[in-house]
C-alpha cells in the first residue's frame, strides 16, 4: 500500500532528523562554550543571577549561551556564521531555548529560529 500523503511524511522524517542533530549539537556547544568561552555578563535580578557566556570566531561561527536561576528557569542557545570568519557579514543561524516551566523536560529545547541556507560547512 502507497502513503497517499508524502509531504507529511517527508516533514515527520525532517522534524525527526532535526530534533536528532539538535540533540547531538546541543550538548557540545554548551561543553564548548564552558571549556572556551568567556563569561560576558553576569547580573542579579530578585536576588537570582543571570549569566551570558560566548565563545566567538570558533572557525566561522559564534555561540552565546544566557542561562540563570530566575521563576522562568528560561535559557537559551544563539549561533551566528560568519563567512570571512570575524565580525563582519554576522547572520544569526539558530536560536534555541529551554523553559522548564513550560517545556516536558529540563533538556528539552525549542527551536526559535533555523537558518539553514544561510551557511555550509564546507569550504
Amino acid at each position: 500500500m502507497t502513503d497517499t500523503n508524502p509531504p507529511v511524511k517527508d516533514l515527520a522524517e525532517k522534524v525527526a532528523a532535526r530534533k536528532q542533530w539538535l540533540q547531538m549539537i546541543i550538548p557540545f556547544v554548551l561543553k564548548m562554550i564552558e571549556e572556551m568561552g568567556n563569561e560576558i555578563y553576569r547580573g542579579q535580578y530578585s536576588s537570582n543571577p543571570r549569566i551570558t557566556r560566548g565563545l566567538y570566531n570558533f572557525g566561522k561561527f559564534s555561540f552565546v549561551y544566557k542561562f540563570g536561576q530566575t521563576h522562568t528557569d528560561y535559557e537559551d542557545i544563539k549561533i551566528f556564521y560568519s563567512p570571512d570568519g570575524h565580525r563582519k557579514n554576522v547572520s544569526l543561524v539558530l536560536i534555541v531555548c529551554s523553559q522548564n516551566n513550560i517545556c516536558n523536560s529540563p533538556n528539552e529545547w525549542r527551536v526559535e529560529l533555523f537558518q539553514r541556507q544561510r551557511f555550509t560547512l564546507e569550504g
